[in-house]
């Protein structure tokens, strides 16, 4: 009984790690093949100011000018970093009490993220820029990393409560 304890509580570590970790670039945004943008989910959360990306291309200078709502991320709408942020906070509360829910969150944060990344890469291919693209950064992969472990370890531990309800039955 002292060990599941530990384990449901070692199970919050990994998702509260996400919040640093979202510290690193979620998203790399190129065009031909130049380096953009490289915002954190608190930036695209709160809103990213295109007036403060320098380029030395003045195509690409210009380019920014007349689209920067189309780099602004408006129509992507980035709440939904507020609901990952959301899930994964309540995926390491849940770790506490019920670890099934933790792996429920864990798993809905980790679709979540990769949806939006889905979704931000082919915006710019229908609002016909395809010469932009969109890639997952260093912060998704370490997220979803991070993500994977808390999930793995929710199911570990939701497997050692079935075992021991059924040896007390």
């Amino acid at each position: 009984m002292k060990q599941e304890k530990v384990l449901q509580r070692l199970i919050s570590f990994p998702y509260l790690l996400c919040f640093l970790l979202f510290l690193f670039p979620v998203l790399t945004v190129s065009c031909s093949e130049k380096t953009v943008l490289e915002p954190t989910a608190y930036q695209l959360a709160s809103g990213i100011d295109m007036a403060g990306v320098q380029t030395e291309d003045r195509l690409l200078e210009t380019w920014i000018e007349n689209m920067g709502a189309a780099l602004n991320f408006e129509e992507v709408q980035i709440k939904v970093f507020y609901l990952i942020f959301a899930s994964i906070l309540l995926a390491a509360v849940c770790a506490f009490f019920f670890p099934f829910g933790s792996l429920i969150f864990g798993l809905s944060a980790f679709i979540g993220l990769w949806y939006f990344i889905y979704q931000t890469s082919s915006y710019f291919v229908r609002i016909g820029f395809p010469m932009i693209s969109v890639k997952a950064g260093l912060g998704a992969y370490a997220v979803s990393m991070m993500l994977l472990v808390g999930m793995a370890t929710s199911l570990a531990a939701v497997i050692r409560q079935q075992r021991n309800s059924k040896k007390q039955a």
